[in-house]
C-alpha cells in the first residue's frame, strides 16, 4: 500500500513538474498568434498597446473624445496585453496582426461600426470570420487571432483571403518566428519596435554605392531596427543597423574611427536665435580619404575648390566641426571648426590674385585674421580665424562676435547629450515659427499645428549618433515632467 501510494505521489509530481516546464518553456504560450506572420516578411513592427496606454495615460474618456464616432472604443474584443504586429510581405502587401480576447465582442464591434469603417457583412468560411474594410483591406479572425491584409482590389479579395488562410493555418516553423527578422526584433527594448531589411528599398542601392559602399554588399542581410522609448522630458526614437556583411562592417568601423565624441567647445557660441545646430568631431585626413572614395562628393568638392583651398582646410580639421543657422532680422549662418594648424592660410594671397583674374567674385583681406569673399550670386562670405579655430559666416557683425568670444546658454540644457554623441543635429521648434512668419508663411505653420497639434508641446528636436551604426531622433518636451502623457492632452 505504501509502495502504491509512493508511486502515485511520484507520478503526480512528474505530471506537475512536466506541466510547469511546459507552461514556462512552451514557445506558443505567448507567441501563438505570431505563427500567422509569413516567414518571408521583409519588415516587422511591434506595438505594446497596453504599455502605450499606461505610459500616455489614455483613459476611456480620452479615447472616446479622440474617436467620438466609434462605438465601444474599449478593446473591441482584442487582447491588448499582447503586442500588435504590423508586417510587409515580399509581394508588396502589408498586414496587421492582433491577439483576440473575445470573438463575439469583436464581431459586435465590427457590426456597430460597419458604416464608419465601410465594412462588408461578416461571413464565416473555412473556420474564420471574414469582412472587407474600406474597399481595400481583408480582415479574417477567430477566437485566437485577427489578421488584416491589403491593400487589394475587390476583384482580388478572394485570392488575398486564400493567402491569409494559409498564414492563419501555418505552423511556427513556417512563420516569421524562425526568421532572423524576428530574432533581431525580440532583442530590442521599447513599447514600439520595428525591423526591416534594406532590400525593400532597391532604388537606394545606387545611392549607397555612390557614397563609397562596396558594390557587392548584400542588402538583404542588412537589417535596420527602430524602437521608441520615453523619459520625463523627452521621447526617443532609436534606430540601428545590423549587418552580417563583412565588407560593410569594415566600412562602419572605419567611419567610427574617423568620427570621435564631440568636445562641445562651440556649444556656447551659437546664436540666440538659432534655427538649428549641427556638429561632429572629425579627423580631417581620414574624412578626406572617405570623400575620395565617393565620386559624387569628390566632384562637389572640386567645384568649390576653385575659390579657395577647401580640401586643404578640411584635411586640417581635427576636432569639432559645426554648422548652424539663425533668423533675427535676416537669415545668418556660421561654420566653425577646430583645426590642427593654419598653414593653408599661406595661400590667401593666391586666392585674392585668382579672384582678380576671374572678375566673377572678389576676395579681399579686411584684417590680419579676417577675409571677405563677395559675389552677386552668394553675397558676402567672411572667413576668419581665432586661435586654432576656423570661422565662416555671412554677416560681419556675427563674425566679430565669434572672434570676440560670443557666449549664449541656448544649448546648455543639451550639452550632456551633445558631448555623448559623435554626430548631433539640434533644431529649435520655437525659432522655426519665427522664421516662417518672417518669410510670410505663418499661416502655413498655423495650419501645420492644426494637423500636428503635438508640435506645440515640443521645445526642440535632435538627431544624434553615438556610433556609426545607430541614430536617435529625440523630441525634447516643454513640460519636463510629463513624458508621453502630454502628447495626448
Amino acid at each position: 500500500m505504501n509502495m502504491m501510494k509512493k508511486q502515485w505521489i511520484i507520478t503526480w509530481a512528474v505530471v506537475i513538474v512536466a506541466g510547469l516546464v511546459t507552461w514556462f518553456l512552451w514557445p506558443n504560450n505567448s507567441t501563438t498568434y505570431l505563427r500567422v506572420i509569413p516567414s518571408d516578411a521583409t519588415a516587422l513592427v511591434s506595438v505594446d498597446i497596453d504599455e502605450f496606454i499606461k505610459e500616455s495615460q489614455l483613459s476611456a474618456d480620452k479615447l472616446k473624445k479622440a474617436f467620438p464616432k466609434i462605438a465601444q472604443a474599449g478593446t473591441a474584443g482584442l487582447d491588448l496585453s499582447k503586442p500588435v504586429y504590423g508586417f510587409a510581405t515580399t509581394d508588396g502587401k502589408s498586414g496587421l496582426l492582433a491577439a483576440v480576447d473575445d470573438e463575439k465582442q469583436l464581431t459586435n464591434f465590427l457590426k456597430e461600426n460597419a458604416s464608419l469603417m465601410k465594412a462588408a457583412p461578416i461571413e464565416e468560411q473555412q473556420g474564420y470570420n471574414w469582412t472587407f474594410i474600406n474597399n481595400m483591406f481583408v480582415l479574417g479572425y477567430d477566437d485566437e487571432v485577427a489578421l488584416l491584409m491589403g491593400p487589394t482590389l475587390v476583384s482580388n479579395q478572394a485570392e488575398v483571403r486564400q493567402q491569409m488562410v494559409t498564414c492563419l493555418k501555418q505552423s511556427k516553423k513556417e512563420s516569421v518566428l524562425e526568421s532572423p527578422l524576428y530574432q533581431v526584433l525580440r532583442k530590442q527594448d521599447g513599447m514600439l519596435k520595428a525591423v526591416t531589411s534594406l532590400n525593400v528599398l532597391p532604388q537606394y542601392y545606387e545611392v549607397f554605392q555612390n557614397m563609397g559602399l562596396p558594390e557587392h554588399v548584400d542588402f538583404s542581410k542588412i537589417l535596420v531596427t527602430a524602437s521608441m522609448e520615453t523619459e520625463d522630458d523627452r521621447i526617443v526614437l532609436h534606430s540601428e543597423l545590423n549587418a552580417e556583411d563583412h565588407a560593410l562592417a569594415q566600412q562602419m568601423k572605419a567611419l567610427d574611427d574617423m568620427i570621435r565624441p564631440i568636445s562641445g567647445e562651440f556649444v556656447a557660441s551659437v546664436s540666440k536665435d538659432a534655427l538649428f545646430w549641427a556638429c561632429a568631431n572629425v579627423k580631417g585626413e581620414k574624412f578626406m580619404e572617405k570623400v575620395a572614395e565617393a565620386p559624387a562628393l569628390r566632384l562637389y568638392l572640386m567645384a568649390i575648390n576653385n575659390v579657395m583651398d577647401v580640401e586643404q582646410m578640411l584635411r586640417k580639421v581635427d576636432g569639432d566641426l559645426v554648422f548652424s543657422a539663425a533668423v533675427d532680422e535676416q537669415m545668418t549662418w556660421q561654420i566653425q571648426g577646430q583645426v590642427s594648424d593654419m598653414s593653408f592660410m599661406k595661400e590667401a594671397d593666391y586666392w585674392m590674385a585668382e579672384a582678380r583674374k576671374s572678375r566673377m567674385y572678389q576676395f579681399n583681406k579686411l584684417d590680419d585674421d579676417l577675409y571677405c569673399m563677395s559675389s552677386r550670386q552668394f553675397g558676402n562670405v567672411f572667413l576668419g580665424t581665432k586661435d586654432k579655430n576656423l570661422l565662416f559666416c555671412n554677416d560681419r557683425k556675427l563674425m566679430d562676435n565669434l572672434q570676440n568670444g560670443a557666449h549664449n546658454d541656448l544649448l546648455q540644457p543639451y550639452k550632456k547629450d551633445i558631448q555623448n554623441s559623435k554626430f548631433y543635429v539640434w533644431a529649435n521648434v520655437t525659432a522655426y515659427a519665427k522664421a516662417l512668419r518672417m518669410f510670410g508663411m505663418s499661416k502655413m505653420y498655423e495650419n501645420m499645428l492644426g494637423e500636428l497639434s503635438f508640435m506645440d508641446k515640443i521645445d526642440a528636436m535632435a538627431l544624434r549618433s553615438v556610433k556609426a551604426t545607430s541614430m536617435d531622433l529625440i523630441f525634447y518636451l516643454k513640460d519636463k515632467n510629463s513624458g508621453l502623457k502630454q502628447m495626448f492632452e
